[in-house]
C-alpha cells in the first residue's frame, strides 16, 4: 500500500465520520490536526463514532473498506504534500452543489424514477416534478426519499 493511498483513504474516513458527527468533527482545528497526523486521529474518530452511537452498519462497512487499503505503519506526522492528499480524500466525501438534489442522489444509488417512486409510495410523475423543481416534496416524503436513497435530507435540497 502506498503512503498516498493511505493518506487519501484516511481523509475519506474523516469526511465520512464528519457527516455522522458534524458538530464534533466539523471543527476546523480538528480537521487540520487530522490532516497533519491522520493515523493518530483514526483512533479518536472511531472512539467518537462509538461513544456517540453514530457508527451505522453502512458507515462501519465503508470505513472498513477504506482501511483495508491503509498502511497502519505509516508515519505519525506527514509532510505538507501528503497532507494535500488527505484533503483530496476528505473533500471527495462531500457533495458539491452539482452532486446535490434528488436526481443526483437517485442516480448515485442507481435507481430509476419509477423505482424511487415505488420505494416512497408515489408515482414517477411526482418524482420527475421533484427533480425538475416544479414542486418540492412534502415533509412526509423527504424522510422516505432520504431513506430510500441512503442519504441525508439536506443532500436532497
Amino acid at each position: 500500500m502506498s503512503l498516498e493511498k493511505s493518506v487519501r483513504n484516511l481523509g475519506k474516513v474523516y469526511g465520512l465520520a464528519e457527516r455522522a458527527l458534524p458538530k464534533i468533527l466539523g471543527d476546523p482545528g480538528k480537521k487540520v490536526a487530522a490532516s497533519e497526523s491522520p493515523i493518530n486521529s483514526l483512533s479518536e474518530i472511531m472512539r467518537l463514532l462509538l461513544t456517540n452511537k453514530a457508527l451505522s452498519d453502512e458507515l462501519d462497512e465503508d470505513i472498513r473498506e477504506l482501511l483495508d487499503d491503509v498502511d497502519m505503519d505509516m508515519p505519525e506526522h506527514i509532510n505538507q504534500g501528503s497532507q494535500s492528499l488527505w484533503w483530496v480524500g476528505y473533500y471527495s466525501t462531500h457533495p458539491t452543489d452539482f452532486d446535490r438534489g434528488i436526481a443526483a442522489a437517485r442516480k448515485r444509488k442507481g435507481m430509476t424514477q419509477a423505482e424511487l417512486a415505488e420505494a416512497v409510495g408515489t408515482n414517477q410523475r411526482a418524482v420527475s416534478r421533484w427533480e425538475t423543481g416544479a414542486v418540492a416534496p412534502g415533509a412526509e416524503y423527504l424522510g422516505k426519499i432520504a431513506k430510500a436513497l441512503d442519504c441525508r435530507t439536506d443532500d436532497l435540497l
